[in-house]
């Protein structure tokens, strides 16, 4: 394979990776911020949590 084609494979490898982290770090304070407002007393039907989360995914998700 010329090397060139191993570097750019590479290079996106690395770009997935790094956009695949940020969804679940983006997911787990979600999560975690509704978690901590559930402990506080405060609750949401599943079907809200559900329009929240979808709300809050990058416009590229679209």
């Amino acid at each position: 394979m010329p090397e060139i084609f191993v570097t750019c494979l590479k290079s996106l490898i690395k770009a997935q990776r790094s956009t695949r982290m940020k969804e679940l770090m983006m997911s787990y304070h979600f999560f975690d911020n509704i978690n901590g407002l559930k402990a506080l007393g405060k609750s949401w039907p599943n079907k809200d949590m559900v329009k929240k989360m979808l709300n809050s995914l990058p416009k590229s998700w679209e």
